[in-house]
């Protein structure tokens, strides 16, 4: 960037390094303050006017440390004259053509107060914020974008305290509705697949609230730094001082006018008892003798009027005091009750934000029980159902074995009688013979048959070896060794 598009860095209006402490600064303040007031260079009052305001804005940026590290990560953009529409090499798109908000952080940005003249205070400013509405309008999602109503104006030198007020209140609670889509780095057309798509949106929507954030900033200081130059504000910070210190002397003066008011009391009561004294005293020695109660009497009446006058003092005191302090008494009590009315709402919100964690963590808690339940309803059917199936595979094993034994006796008891048969009938053929041992041992399988699907509990008889298994698992009527 050329030299012409720059101004100078606050370090360089002082003639200081970047790590120069408080000691430093003040000084340099002190020396080129000294050069360049307008009081001391008559002939050239413009340039000195204009060099002294940015030597007082370095000033008062560089002696307040929030301001300072604010300043040293802004410095770039605030010494760039020309409104941003470049383009980082991160980023995508070139932004697009908008007010650099930098530039109104110096008081250069204006030349008087005077509404007469063409770059006075009110104007400028009071255009800055119509642009930036202009550009709210262009930059925003259109589809969600709404226009805000009943914005209060800048104004000018007459406008109202309570509008001026109203005006500041309004745009520090502002946010920008701006997409920032020309911050992104990336261009969704061009990824290759979902999964990096995901993560190219997730970039550009962080550049895109970082950017977001930095706006706000930004108009948040603007603010600030208009309102320490705003002679409107600054002249109602000067009435309320003035209303301040006129408010303590008269509560000076009442309480010196209470002071007086009890030393003259004081004084006449004094008084007022050595006179009775000495009235008291006056008199023969003889006559105080005779008449000793009458006196006692005199001096008791007086006292009681002394008392009385104490008395009237002590409540004209107290009223005095009274009136002096209800209006301080009424004050506190009004500031108790709001302090009483926000710790109450504090109190409830942090209750409920209590009672919600609270069934959250119940909710957690029951979740965690069904699961548990769940669990161990799971492991009994497990276990239940293992169970059953060892007692099937038990069940099948002991039918199994029982017709392995019957099978080898049938068997056994055939081999017995095919001999015995040999034995007796020699006469009879071959055909016949195999003719009655088939039918024998047809005979004595359905009678096996038979004697197998029958339960041995309970003796009932079963079609096929399905049905008396059904029978012996739901019954459990199974033979256990």
């Amino acid at each position: 960037m050329s030299s012409s598009n720059k101004t100078l860095t606050y370090y360089e209006i002082l003639n200081i390094e970047k790590t120069s402490t408080k000691d430093e600064i003040k000084k340099a303040y002190k020396k080129q303050a000294l050069i360049w007031h307008p009081d001391r260079n008559l002939n050239n009052q413009e340039e000195a006017t204009n060099k002294f305001k940015q030597i007082q804005d370095a000033y008062e940026t560089l002696m307040d440390d929030n301001e300072r590290a604010w300043y040293d990560d802004h410095m770039y953009m605030m010494t760039t004259k020309n409104n941003i529409s470049s383009k980082n090499e991160d980023q995508l798109f070139n932004e697009p053509e908008q007010v650099n908000l930098f530039n109104y952080l110096s008081s250069n940005c204006y030349t008087t107060f005077n509404t007469k003249d063409k770059n006075n205070f009110y104007s400028i400013f009071e255009n800055l914020f119509i642009t930036i509405l202009k550009e709210e309008e262009l930059y925003s999602n259109h589809k969600t974008y709404t226009k805000p109503t009943n914005i209060p104006k800048f104004g000018n030198e007459t406008t109202n305290i309570e509008l001026v007020i109203q005006f500041y209140q309004f745009w520090n609670k502002f946010t920008t509705k701006r997409t920032f889509a020309w911050k992104d780095k990336w261009k969704l057309s061009e990824a290759p697949n979902s999964y990096i798509r995901r993560n190219m949106e997730k970039e550009n929507e962080e550049e895109r609230k970082s950017a977001k954030k930095e706006y706000n900033e930004t108009l948040k200081h603007v603010l600030k730094k208009m309102k320490s130059k705003d002679p409107r504000i600054l002249k109602e910070i000067e009435r309320k001082k003035k209303l301040e210190e006129e408010e303590l002397l008269k509560k000076e003066e009442e309480r010196k006018k209470v002071e007086e008011f009890k030393r003259k009391y004081h004084l006449e009561k004094e008084k007022l008892k050595k006179q009775l004294e000495e009235e008291v005293m006056i008199g023969d020695n003889d006559d105080l003798d005779d008449d000793d109660v009458e006196v006692d009497e005199e001096f008791n009446e007086m006292q009681d009027a002394l008392d009385e006058v104490e008395d009237l003092f002590d409540n004209l005191y107290f009223n005095n005091k009274k009136k002096n302090v209800s209006d301080e008494e009424e004050e506190e009590e009004e500031e108790n009750k709001e302090n009483v009315n926000k710790e109450e709402e504090n109190n409830e919100k942090e209750q409920e934000e209590l009672q919600k964690e609270e069934k959250q963590e119940e909710e957690e808690i029951k979740e965690k029980k069904k699961n548990k339940k769940q669990l161990e309803k799971k492991n009994k059917q497990q276990k239940q159902s293992s169970e059953n199936t060892k007692k099937e595979k038990e069940e099948i094993i002991i039918l199994n074995e029982e017709e392995s034994k019957q099978q080898q006796q049938q068997e056994e008891e055939e081999q017995k009688n095919e001999e015995e048969e040999d034995s007796v009938v020699n006469n009879t053929t071959t055909k016949e013979k195999k003719k009655r041992r088939r039918a024998d041992k047809n005979n004595k399988k359905e009678n096996e048959k038979k004697e197998s699907l029958k339960c041995n509990v309970c003796g009932e008889e079963f079609p096929t070896r399905n049905s008396l298994f059904t029978h012996i698992k739901q019954k459990g009527h199974a033979l256990h060794k």
